[in-house]
C-alpha cells in the first residue's frame, strides 16, 4: 500500500509531542537558566574572609568581597539571593536579600555593592633632633605610659589600629644634654579613618663631660586630690638639674616605672590627672641632668590611690553671725583653711566674714581637696548667735540646730 507523499507517521508525530512535553522548562538554545552574582566592595578595614551567598534563606559558598560567582542548575522561578557574614562597619546598598526571577535560557546577573567604613585611626609620631651631639641611641616611644618601641633621633612611627579618642604619646631616654621641648608626653586625638601627627622637636648642646651624678629627689609624698587626681611633691636635693622626670608604675611598687611627665628645673610639684577612681598609682622622681653632671636615680617610690564613690558635696547655712567659724573633724587650721570654697563672696574657712557679708544668709559650698576621710562638720550648719564680744567669749552664746544637719556622701 502506498502513502501519500508529504504525509508524517502518526507514530512520528507521537514521538515529537512526548519529546516536547519533557522539555517543556527549556528555552530556544535548550539550556538550564544562570545566575551571575557579583560583589563590589569598598572602604576601609575589609573583611578578607569575603561572605556567605544564600538562596533561598539556605546559606551556599563563601564569595570573595570582589568576585563573581556563577549559580546553575536552577529551574525556571522566582529566587531570594543575599549575602550573609558582613562585618559590622560595613554595609549593602539595596535590599539585602533581594528577590530575582530566572527563565529558563536566560542568564540573570545580580550585583551586591558594599561600603565599609573605618573604625580605628591612626597616629603618627615625628622626632627631630637639632644640635652638635644628638643622643647616639634615640628614645623609647610610650603610648599611653607603655613602652612601645625605639625610635630614632629623626624618624616617623606609625601607630595602626588605634581606637577614636584621646592617647598620650611621649618620649623616654632623651640624654641629659639634650631638652625636648614642649609638654611630655602629650595629647594626640584619634579619628577613626584618618592619621593624627605629633611630633616631638629635641635640641642637643654638645655633649659635656659627664661629672658627678646628681643627687636623687627626696620625700615624695604623692596625695589624691579626687576620683580622677593625685599631686605629688618632692624635696629638691640638687642644684643644677634641668628638670625632673616623673615616673609612674599602674601595678605597684614592683612593677615597670615609665615616664609619664616632666617639670622645669626648682618645680617640686606635679598633677597626675585623668586616672581611675580607686586605684593605686606608684611614682620615682628624678633629677634630670645636664650642665656636666648626670641624671640622678630615681627617688624612693611611693604609692597614692586615687579617691573612690561619689565625690562629697555638703551646702553649709550660715545666720547672722560676723565671725563664724567651721570646723572638720581630724583637720589641722592650715589644712582647714583651704578646704572650703565660697560661691560669692569668696573667704577663707578662717577669715571672719564681715556683718554685710552675712546679713540674711549666706550659702558656701563646701569641697573636700583632701585625700584623707573626712566625717562631720564640728560647726552647726544651722545656727545663730548673739551678744557682745568674740565667737566664743563669755558674753556672747550660740544656738546651733542639729537637727537639721544632714549626711551626704558620708559627710555631715
Amino acid at each position: 500500500m502506498r502513502r501519500p507523499a508529504g504525509r508524517i507517521p502518526c507514530y512520528l508525530l507521537l514521538l515529537l509531542v512526548a519529546w516536547a512535553c519533557g522539555h517543556s522548562d527549556l528555552g530556544p538554545d535548550g539550556g538550564p537558566p544562570i545566575l551571575l552574582v557579583t560583589t563590589v566592595t569598598s572602604g576601609a578595614e575589609i573583611n578578607a574572609e569575603g561572605y556567605t551567598l544564600s538562596i533561598n534563606g539556605e546559606p551556599g559558598t563563601s564569595i570573595g568581597t570582589n568576585a563573581t560567582m556563577t549559580v546553575d542548575a536552577l529551574t525556571a522561578g522566582e529566587y531570594r539571593v543575599g549575602l550573609e557574614g558582613l562585618a559590622g562597619n560595613c554595609g549593602i546598598s539595596g535590599e539585602n536579600p533581594r528577590s530575582v526571577t530566572v527563565q529558563a535560557g536566560q542568564t540573570v546577573q545580580v550585583s551586591f555593592t558594599v561600603a565599609c567604613a573605618a573604625t580605628t585611626g591612626v597616629a603618627q609620631v615625628l622626632t627631630t633632633t637639632a644640635g652638635a651631639a644628638p643622643d647616639p641611641d634615640g628614645y623609647s616611644l610610650l603610648v599611653n605610659g607603655v613602652e612601645h618601641q625605639s625610635v630614632g633621633v629623626a624618624a616617623t612611627v606609625t601607630l595602626p589600629g588605634l581606637a577614636p579618642g584621646e592617647h598620650i604619646v611621649g618620649l623616654d631616654g632623651v640624654a641629659a644634654h639634650c631638652l625636648l621641648e614642649g609638654e611630655n608626653p602629650r595629647p594626640v586625638i584619634v579619628t577613626a579613618g584618618a592619621t593624627s601627627a605629633v611630633a616631638f622637636s629635641v635640641s642637643c648642646a654638645a655633649s659635656p663631660a659627664v661629672g658627678d651624678q646628681l643627687e636623687a629627689p627626696q620625700r615624695v609624698l604623692p596625695n589624691a586630690l579626687s576620683l580622677n587626681q593625685i599631686r605629688l611633691f618632692w624635696k629638691d636635693r640638687s642644684s643644677s638639674e634641668t628638670g625632673f622626670e616623673i615616673l609612674w608604675s599602674t601595678t605597684g611598687l614592683g612593677g615597670t616605672f615609665t615616664l609619664v611627665g616632666t617639670v622645669a628645673p626648682n618645680i617640686v610639684r606635679y598633677t597626675n590627672s585623668k586616672l581611675s577612681a580607686g586605684r593605686e598609682y606608684c611614682y620615682q622622681v628624678r633629677a634630670r641632668g645636664g650642665n656636666g653632671s648626670a641624671t640622678s636615680a630615681g627617688s624612693d617610690p611611693f604609692c597614692a590611690k586615687t579617691l573612690s564613690g561619689a565625690a562629697p558635696a555638703v551646702r553649709v547655712v550660715t545666720f547672722g553671725d560676723s565671725n563664724t567659724d567651721w570646723g572638720l573633724d581630724g583637720t589641722n587650721r592650715q589644712v582647714l583653711a583651704h578646704s572650703y570654697v565660697s560661691e560669692s563672696p569668696y573667704s577663707a574657712a578662717l577669715v571672719p566674714h564681715s556683718s554685710d557679708q552675712l546679713a540674711g544668709k549666706i550659702e558656701t559650698r563646701w569641697r573636700s581637696l583632701r585625700s584623707n576621710a573626712i566625717g562631720v562638720v564640728n560647726h552647726a550648719i544651722a545656727g545663730t548667735t548673739t551678744g557682745g564680744g568674740g565667737f566664743g567669749g563669755p558674753n556672747r552664746r550660740s544656738t546651733g540646730a542639729p537637727q537639721a544637719r544632714a549626711r551626704v556622701a558620708g559627710t555631715t
